[in-house]
């Protein structure tokens, strides 16, 4: 049996999204007795019951998909073996529950903590991530899963939404379309049903593979039947009509005919006929139906109360550009600011009732119950009801009492001048305790910055709220240890192995350069900041923009006079930085501005081994062919050949050789290349170092031998590799 404590640091590691929200949310939102055609037919008998079966629910906007997926997980549920049922829903709502890594890491997830006879291979890539120091690749995801897969035996898969999925199609491993594919024709006993509209890169992709009776759509009359049933359910609800039969059946025969098969439609007709309180608004309704989606979005923006104006464009601008969605007491938090007044918060102006702020925006928002797993208690979110409403929000269609204030710089730039407001108005509350009475803290700490971002790229200026935040060393201080945007952004190894208390306190210039505000950069700078002034983890606003990648940013501190060689932080000067983070066109610049190439410090050393170790092949050909000294000496992995042999790559390590490295350099933490691939668990680039001469019983470093290293983590293929090369299984060392 695994521990509590082990169970939680694979979580904690892995960090998977929660689908059983959106399964919830979905359950809720189910009329009795819907989908039932599809449970009962013959093509869902024959995915359930052959092996490595595969079925696609594609339908329109509005059908009815995600709900339908639920109904399949609760009959799966009921029908199958609950250790052999895995489900995943993509979600627009929600950024980490949009890529195929989130539902790899989810799905891998569920396995760990449903069957403990596979726990050992998760525990193999945690492992092999350095017990969690770093993220696995895609392509370890991907293998890990499809290992467990075949581990397990038959088992269900559910997938909802591939269309709000992004990159779906991106190589041969790393998109959610080849990943579908692969899992296809893999020799597994796994049952896949998938769902999303019919996106002409899903369908070319699927029906270029799938079988006859393996598509299913939801667009030919399948659904009529489950939407006429909720229609008259609702209206049987509308007891004002109890006594006039022929209003309830008016609303039935129009809405039927006019649904289209969406029952997204259907729910925000039934929404505004609820409102009528007399027969003839009724009827004037009913003969002013919006005939699309995006219509009925237009009428509902229209009837927007005056009143109401301003606080349904500002709920709208969060919700269309969030990252995730919004607990209600945030929201009442956001609608509060004013940023024009002063003071620009002020919690009596909050709505005493927090739950109506749905009603600012009718039938586009829903208002979510879940439990907090943390926690352990009901928390609300404030969602956009339907990716549809996302997709009309952004785009150009948009009703015009809205389009200025929706249009994307417009929206994020408010986003930005309501979570300073927020964070300025509050900063005299500055300890972290005392946050439970400023909800919107944490989230206008963590994000304001990536939405200032693309405002000062569009505008080129930066809004006066910004320069007002930067100039507050209050105000800043408590939005910075709010986020902590090191922790957030950086490596959490280097910040551990960095340590508390050999940091110092950020300053406004290096946050501006560390998440790429050009414009604040250089609005501090015209306003006397100290440019080479020490500060945080990355040591100074140069280290800290190359760290990010910023080019442009890194650019402008160069050309107002910042040190390129200068001393401190994680990674001791800036081109190790961007060595190590793969970030090429800031390593070109600073090799074309003067950066010392072998300069030497940090727990790199020097910027070929930093650029070996992060893995970025073109930056360690530029670096060599700059002049880096290919068996440079110091820092943990001694040089760059043990570096790139500790984390794998091949071809990197193919590159040093080539390139004159010496093979058996002693040093650093493994002793020896040899050492620590075979600890790194890499079999192709043991076998690399063995035919390029290492020497298989090199004594030296944490293991004494290459053997032992193997051996600590039971990397059984080089262990049998080694001794079959000689090594001396009796030989004593290390640690």
């Amino acid at each position: 049996m695994y521990s509590s404590d082990k169970l939680d640091k694979i979580r904690t590691w892995l960090s998977p999204s929660d689908p059983s929200t959106n399964l919830h949310k979905a359950r809720r939102q189910r009329y009795q007795g819907t989908g039932q055609w599809f449970l009962e037919s013959h093509e869902y008998a024959k995915w359930k019951k052959e092996r490595n079966s595969f079925l696609w629910l594609n339908g329109i906007p509005g059908c009815g998909k995600t709900v339908l997926s639920s109904s399949v997980v609760a009959d799966l549920e009921q029908s199958v073996s609950s250790l052999s049922l895995l489900y995943f829903y993509f979600d627009f709502n929600d950024a980490t529950k949009q890529s195929t890594d989130d539902a790899l890491r989810s799905l891998i997830d569920q396995l760990y903590n449903q069957r403990t006879e596979l726990q050992k291979e998760v525990d193999a890539l945690f492992s092999s991530c350095k017990n969690g120091r770093r993220q696995p690749e895609s392509a370890s995801l991907f293998k890990t899963f499809r290992s467990l897969l075949q581990q397990a035996g038959e088992t269900w898969i559910v997938l909802d939404a591939l269309d709000e999925c992004h990159k779906r199609n991106d190589g041969l491993t790393g998109g959610l379309l080849p990943w579908i594919r692969g899992l296809r024709d893999a020799s597994l006993n796994v049952h896949l049903l998938v769902t999303s509209r019919p996106e002409q890169d899903i369908r070319s992709s699927i029906e270029s593979w799938s079988q006859v009776g393996e598509v299913i759509s939801l667009q030919n009359g399948r659904t009529s039947n489950d939407i006429n049933a909720y229609i008259k359910a609702q209206t049987a609800e509308m007891s004002r009509w109890e006594d006039r039969p022929d209003i309830r059946e008016k609303i039935e025969s129009e809405l039927s005919q006019k649904a289209n098969g969406m029952f997204r439609w259907v729910s925000c007709q039934i929404d505004v006929l609820r409102e009528c309180l007399a027969p003839k608004s009724v009827f004037r309704e009913l003969n002013n139906l919006p005939p699309t989606l995006d219509a009925t979005y237009a009428r509902i923006l229209q009837n927007i109360r005056p009143e109401h104006m301003d606080c349904a464009k500002r709920l709208l601008q969060f919700l269309a550009y969030s990252e995730r969605p919004l607990r209600i007491e945030e929201a009442v938090d956001a609608l509060a600011v004013d940023p024009d007044c002063q003071p620009r918060f002020d919690p009596r102006n909050r709505m005493p009732d927090a739950e109506e702020v749905a009603r600012y925006c009718s039938s586009l928002v829903v208002l979510v119950r879940q439990e907090d797993h943390r926690s352990g208690t009901m928390i609300v979110e404030i969602q956009l009801a339907h990716f549809s409403v996302q997709e009309y929000l952004v785009s150009a269609r948009v009703h015009e009492s809205m389009a200025a204030d929706l249009e994307k710089t417009n929206a994020k730039a408010e986003i930005v001048r309501v979570c300073l407001s927020y964070l300025i108005d509050n900063a005299s509350r500055d300890t972290l305790q005392e946050t439970e009475g400023t909800p919107l803290a944490n989230f206008a700490a963590q994000y304001w910055s990536t939405y200032a971002v693309d405002v000062e790229l569009s505008r080129k200026e930066v809004l006066s709220e910004v320069d007002e935040y930067f100039s507050s060393e209050v105000a800043f201080q408590f939005g910075h240890d709010l986020c902590d945007t090191d922790n957030q952004w950086g490596r959490q190894d280097e910040i551990q192995r960095w340590g508390p208390g050999r940091r110092h306190a950020p300053t406004a210039l290096y946050f501006a350069s560390f998440v790429g505000l050009f414009h604040s950069v250089q609005m501090l700078l015209d306003k006397g900041a100290d440019i080479d002034a020490e500060s945080g983890p990355y040591g100074n606003a140069l280290q800290a923009a190359s760290s990010r990648g910023h080019r442009e940013v890194v650019q402008l501190l160069l050309d107002k006079g910042a040190n390129i060689n200068a001393q401190g932080g994680y990674y001791r000067n800036a081109l190790q930085a961007a060595s190590f983070r793969g970030h090429r066109e800031v390593v070109q610049l600073l090799l074309d501005k003067g950066a010392d190439i072998n300069a030497q410090g940090g727990y790199y050393s020097n910027a070929l081994q930093a650029a070996s170790y992060g893995g970025d092949r073109e930056v360690v050909q530029l670096l060599l062919d700059k002049g880096a000294d290919v068996n440079a000496q110091g820092g943990d992995y001694g040089n760059a050949l043990q570096a790139a042999s500790h984390e794998g790559h091949r071809e990197i390590v193919q590159l040093l050789l080539d390139n004159g490295a010496d093979v058996n350099a002693q040093g650093g933490l493994f002793g020896n290349a040899l050492q620590a691939a075979s600890y790194g668990g890499d079999r192709e680039v043991v076998q690399l170092l063995l035919d390029k001469g290492a020497d298989v019983n090199a004594q030296g470093g944490l293991f004494g031998n290459a053997l032992q290293a193997a051996s600590s983590w039971g990397h059984r293929e080089i262990i049998q590799l080694l001794l079959d090369n000689g090594a001396d299984v009796n030989a004593w060392g290390g640690v």
